[in-house]
């Protein structure tokens, strides 16, 4: 079985083959004749071992050429899955039970992997570049161990991949995501972003992670190139917008802060080497961070607020006006809806559903709830005013840390904030704050306290302070606030 989706690059590589589709930062590229001759390779194997269209396949490997090279043969005749090439083979094992796959596709060559398959029963695919010459790549893929268990997932041929959020929590949760959804993406990104067959997109996260995957799907669907890096290294971030021309780069907040303190470490000035947007999204980028985005590169910036499960629901490109400096954007391609103070949203992005934990409160009439509260204003700005499961309640007091983090980042020398709940006297949650300075600059609780009590109940005052180098991050860049006092408690507060 074909899911078609691969047609027009194949369409696109007949007219240009030469055309580069894929360049890694080291140099090593890939063009359109490489992705459609491996495609026939795999899709060939593939279908002498009777592979099926819900069969789930796990990538985990080593040289990030091979997975951007096996993405579209897996999602147009299977299910991809993405293991992150550092887990050790106990973690392997276990993300391979959660996911219920099917096969295994590696390139690593450890003893330990065919044991695991045996014991567990999942069928591994052996894989290698032959030829890493572009426009001559040659893959060797075999089925070195056929299944012998039939997993008990769930069976939908329209689902092309699986995705893993934790969000606010620690508990990973799973959701597919079908041909149609990523379609509609795909066609987001022509129309709101301008991605088109000319269009080089930087994404400093390695493919061995699910959202690389997604974005290297989007940008070959519309015939454009991926730039991308095997390991986060800020110097060859820098060098890449330095030296050859980059239309997107995509960024967290937390990596584009990095990259600012890198640079300005260095005492590097960095002349680019043309126009080029800077698109943060992942999470919430504090007004400070923008301007100092601005300042630094002098480029047109974006940011999308969103979710995995939905894709980006709102945008901000280019300036807000004053007045709307708090808002996260204005939408498309989402049907916004409040109910109760939660933002809740459907549309042709948006997923249908957890696989490995109940949905009887993740939607609400077919309206997925976001988790965030906020409001839309008249003229269709939307406003995030916090998280209802992040709502810092003392003593029946709710008390939103993202209006604290807003309030807190005015303050000149504040690189980066998180506010956070910690047990108190009683049980009742009080408010902590985490705060990353800049260098040279310190201050204390009772000055931070005296700098906010005009501007806020005194029940929302915080009575704990750390200031630190750098905020605790989740393996995916996040801050599960939750979690930050065990974190940080080892540390001594201000």
């Amino acid at each position: 079985m074909s899911r078609g989706m691969f047609k027009t690059i194949r369409d696109f590589s007949n007219i240009h083959p030469e055309r580069i589709a894929l360049h890694r930062g080291d140099g090593k590229i890939i063009n359109y004749r490489d992705i459609v001759h491996v495609f026939d390779q795999v899709t060939e194997v593939f279908n002498r071992n009777a592979i099926q269209p819900c069969d789930r396949i796990g990538c985990y490997l080593k040289n990030s050429l091979i997975n951007g090279l096996v993405v579209f043969p897996i999602i147009d005749n299977a299910v991809i899955c993405v293991f992150d090439d550092n887990l050790k083979p106990e973690a392997l094992l276990t993300q391979c039970a959660m996911y219920q796959i099917d096969y295994l596709l590696t390139d690593m060559d450890h003893p330990e992997i065919e044991d695991l398959a045996h014991s567990v029963g999942f069928g591994v695919f052996t894989v290698s570049l032959k030829n890493q010459t572009c426009g001559s790549m040659e893959l060797d893929i075999v089925l070195s161990l056929p299944k012998t268990i039939q997993p008990n997932h769930p069976e939908d041929p329209t689902v092309i991949l699986i995705n893993q959020t934790s969000g606010t929590t620690n508990h990973p949760k799973l959701f597919p995501k079908t041909q149609s959804e990523m379609l509609a993406r795909i066609r987001q990104h022509a129309e709101v972003y301008d991605y088109h067959e000319d269009t080089m997109l930087f994404i400093v996260v390695p493919l061995s992670r699910m959202v690389s995957l997604q974005h290297l799907m989007i940008i070959l669907s519309l015939h454009g190139c991926l730039i991308f890096q095997d390991r986060l290294d800020f110097n060859e971030i820098t060098d890449i917008l330095m030296q050859q021309r980059v239309d997107i780069i995509r960024l967290t907040p937390a990596t584009a802060s990095a990259l600012i303190d890198h640079l300005e470490r260095k005492k590097q000035i960095v002349s680019l080497y043309g126009p080029t947007t800077i698109h943060v999204g992942g999470a919430r980028l504090p007004k400070p961070l923008r301007e100092k985005i601005a300042q630094v590169f002098q480029q047109e910036i974006i940011h999308s607020y969103g979710m995995s499960e939905t894709g980006n629901i709102a945008n901000i490109i280019g300036d807000l006006p004053p007045e709307k400096e708090d808002s996260v954007g204005t939408v498309r391609f989402h049907e916004i809806k409040i109910i109760d103070g939660e933002l809740c949203v459907k549309g042709p992005i948006v997923f249908k559903g957890y696989e490995n934990v109940s949905n009887d409160d993740v939607f609400v009439d077919g309206w997925f709830r976001t988790g965030d509260l906020g409001y839309m204003d008249e003229e269709g700005y939307l406003f995030i005013t916090g998280r209802i499961k992040e709502m810092i309640n003392r003593g029946g007091q709710k008390i939103s840390p993202f209006e604290l983090e807003d309030l807190i980042h005015k303050i000149d020398f504040v690189k980066e904030v998180y506010a956070f709940p910690y047990p108190g006297e009683n049980g009742i949650e009080e408010v902590g704050i985490a705060i990353v300075p800049e260098a040279g600059h310190n201050f204390t609780l009772k000055e931070l306290r005296s700098i906010l009590k005009t501007q806020v109940k005194a029940f929302s005052l915080p009575t704990l302070l750390y200031v630190v180098d750098e905020i605790p991050k989740s393996h995916m860049h996040k801050v599960q606030r939750s979690k930050l006092f065990a974190l940080l408690n080892p540390e001594k507060p201000t």
